[in-house]
């Protein structure tokens, strides 16, 4: 006869786990097994009988959310590239190659002029902003969602860009910009975390909460 845990197991992460733990119960009962194992299975029962508590958490289902949060990371360098045109449209600002050069040194690549990196600047430019993307989708999963959930990935984001350009030494850290270079990348880059984070809580709305959720807001 299978172990008791081993059909326990099974139902937890059945889609149907509730009905065959439940069953399971009752066969138990029935078996008149010991009435210590028909109350701790009873638990078990109610401890994973709430909305979410049966969904298996398994990599293949993280995996699939962070191909997610790459496509919104796509939609959102997407924006990000269109709120730059716009700026420099009107500032005159010329086009950034560090990202170029960031993966250049990355690849342990000779320097080569910005006319010949190009592709390389799109490619890092999208990089940087898909993989960071992937750990939003991740927040939207477990519950950390709205526009303060945004506002952090923000800082995030900007983190992720600083230290691949300041460890290969191609950039400068942002305290040492000029100020108004300081708003239009923070700007820029609150377009990308709020579209991405848009994005993700619509498809991931905490799913695998974590938390109180009956806990009261600081206005509330």
């Amino acid at each position: 006869m299978p172990h008791i845990g081993e059909h326990l197991t099974y139902a937890y992460h059945h889609d149907h786990g509730i009905d065959l733990a439940t069953s399971l119960i009752n066969r138990l009962e029935s078996a008149s097994v010991s009435t210590t194992v028909t109350s701790i299975a009873s638990r078990f029962i109610k401890m994973t009988d709430k909305p979410g508590a049966h969904r298996s958490y398994s990599f293949t289902t993280l995996g699939t959310t962070m191909l997610y949060g790459a496509a919104a990371g796509v939609v959102g360098v997407t924006v990000l590239t269109v709120t730059n045109k716009i700026e420099q449209f009107f500032s005159g600002r010329p086009d950034s190659y560090v990202p170029a050069h960031t993966l250049e040194r990355l690849l342990g690549l000779p320097d080569r002029p910005d006319s010949e990196r190009r592709a390389f600047n799109q490619i890092e430019h999208y990089v940087q902003g898909v993989v960071p993307a992937m750990f939003r989708a991740v927040m939207s999963l477990y519950g950390i969602t709205g526009p303060f959930a945004n506002f952090s990935f923000s800082l995030l984001r900007q983190g992720f860009d600083q230290v691949l350009e300041n460890w290969t030494g191609v950039g400068a850290p942002p305290w040492t910009w000029p100020v108004y270079e300081q708003w239009i990348d923070l700007f820029h880059k609150t377009c990308y975390a709020f579209t991405v984070g848009y994005l993700t809580d619509m498809w991931f709305p905490g799913v695998w909460p974590v938390g109180d959720g009956n806990r009261r807001g600081y206005f509330d």
